[in-house]
């Protein structure tokens, strides 16, 4: 198997906080929203009751200002916090490094542990890039991630055009 790109992936604060950045403050979840619409829908009973409807002003611009965004950015560290962690307690005190190879074929992505763990072309949906990763999505939501800079054969640019070839979408993040 004749591979066309290899980069490296290094499990470190700022690349998991760049991948949960995207996700996070970039699309939509449903659980979210739906809790907030929930603590709003109750806020906003509570202050008809209390206030009348000019307590319910109030309270849509103070949620919309602070209680919403507040709940955006704990999510944002929690989920940051907990997978520096799990690699904490995987790797020790060291990132944990895979890489990914790129055949005509398939992805094959080997782990920390020297794994390998293939990925046909068929089953990724979407490859987002951003300021420092390109993450390619699965059509199960499992992301592959590489380095801008960590690319050791073939450039960044070339394979973002590789993986457009072969029909895949391409989001800017």
């Amino acid at each position: 198997m004749e591979t066309r790109f290899e980069c490296s992936f290094e499990t470190t604060r700022e690349n998991v906080q760049e991948f949960y950045r995207y996700f996070h403050f970039r699309t939509r979840y449903i659980l979210l929203p739906l809790l907030a619409i929930l603590i709003f829908l109750g806020g906003a009973i509570f202050q008809i009751i209390l206030f009348g409807w000019r307590g319910l002003y109030i309270f849509m611009l103070a949620f919309a200002l602070v209680v919403y965004p507040a709940l955006l950015l704990y999510r944002y560290k929690r989920d940051v916090k907990t997978i520096l962690a799990r690699s904490r307690e995987l790797h020790g005190d060291k990132p944990a490094v895979s890489r990914t190879l790129f055949a005509e074929d398939e992805i094959t992505l080997l782990d920390a542990d020297g794994n390998a763990h293939p990925f046909a072309y068929d089953n990724l949906q979407q490859v987002i890039v951003t300021k420092n990763l390109l993450i390619l999505r699965s059509k199960a939501h499992q992301s592959i991630l590489c380095e801008k800079d960590k690319f050791t054969k073939g450039t960044w640019n070339d394979c973002v055009a590789f993986l457009l070839e072969k029909g895949l979408k391409l989001k800017k993040g």
